[in-house]
């Protein structure tokens, strides 16, 4: 549960640090902001590997690419927020489904593949059986489904308050309960929660007719659940996804150049490839992004008025239309 637990913390802190600073415009910001490169260079990543993949697959994304436009035209109509987060939230569970196998299955992608396959993927290599990888994508897709079930509860519960009216932290309707202090109360109960978790052994679960597979999905589901409650569950949700997008792919590529050692090719490559396969290159890209993207908004909020167009990037309003081709795309088949 470490990844799981590091980024929710690194969530948590960067949502209270913005919210403090700019109250809840700048949180708005802070993830259309961090959006930007995480969107567009999902695009350039998503176009890149079916570029060079199958023919079947060029199909595929062209298909989803029709479902895309036809999604956002419908949300222009019928313009429910909430469902678009919903949609989100199915995404955000299935990549961290893969990435729990990923680590799990120590970034060997054939196992990865083979999980929920049937196809009798080995996991050996690993350490680890080919039934152990398919309990943890059968526990995955299990939760993600009560998961995204317990957040519309959640946000009909919303719905039912009363509509904000003031800053993040001066307007108590903002809050889970309308009460701060409740609502500390019920954060450090869930905190409590994934830390028994976190040290729960294997006969705990067993108890529960659980595997111990259904750990860090149980703690996911659990942050789904609480974030649904929240006013600012989208952002919360959103950066979450981010940050965790973040810390697996350069895990990914740092653990496949150990593995490589002195086998790794030094010749010529292009700067996306680079970019994919290298953790150095990796990270300075989504430096260079993420810095660009900040540049950007400092630039909107400069001249507003004369910089019109960027508020597509930047204002919130516009998030569901880089939310759903984002989320339609990742459903390309990785391999």
């Amino acid at each position: 549960m470490k990844p799981l637990l590091a980024c929710l913390g690194l969530t948590f802190g960067l949502l209270l640090l913005t919210a403090a600073l700019f109250g809840s415009p700048g949180a708005a910001y802070l993830v259309t902001t961090a959006g930007l490169p995480h969107f567009i260079l999902g695009f350039v990543f998503a176009g890149l590997s079916v570029l060079h993949g199958r023919p079947e697959r060029r199909r595929i994304l062209l298909a989803l690419g029709a479902v895309s436009v036809a999604a956002c035209l419908l949300y222009a109509r019928f313009p429910v927020f909430d469902l678009v987060t919903a949609y989100f939230v199915i995404h955000m569970f299935r990549d961290e489904v893969y990435m729990d196998l990923s680590r799990r299955a120590r970034f060997d992608a054939r196992a990865v593949a083979a999980a929920g396959s049937g196809a009798g993927g080995t996991g050996a290599e690993a350490g680890l059986l080919p039934h152990e990888l398919s309990r943890a994508w059968l526990a995955g897709r299990v939760f993600m489904l009560v998961a995204l079930a317990a957040f519309l509860l959640a946000r009909v519960s919303v719905s039912q308050r009363q509509p904000m009216t003031g800053d993040l932290f001066a307007d108590a309707a903002v809050h889970l309960t309308g009460s701060v202090s409740l609502d500390l109360a019920i954060g450090a109960g869930v905190a409590l929660l994934l830390g028994l978790l976190a040290l729960a052994p294997r006969r705990g679960f067993a108890a529960l007719h659980l595997p111990l597979e259904a750990r860090d999905f149980l703690a996911l589901f659990l942050i789904v659940a609480f974030a649904g409650h929240l006013r600012q569950a989208t952002l919360f949700l959103a950066l979450f996804h981010y940050v965790s997008w973040y810390l697996f792919y350069g895990e990914k590529l740092a653990a496949r150049e150990r593995a490589a050692g002195d086998q790794a090719a030094p010749g010529p490559a292009s700067f996306w490839r680079r970019a994919m396969t290298r953790p150095r290159a990796f990270t300075g890209l989504m430096l260079a992004g993420n810095a660009l993207a900040v540049a950007g908004l400092l630039l909107y909020l400069w001249r507003p008025e004369q910089l019109w167009p960027l508020a597509a990037g930047y204002e919130y309003a516009y998030f569901p239309y880089w939310t759903i081709p984002h989320v339609t795309l990742s459903f390309v088949p990785r391999r």
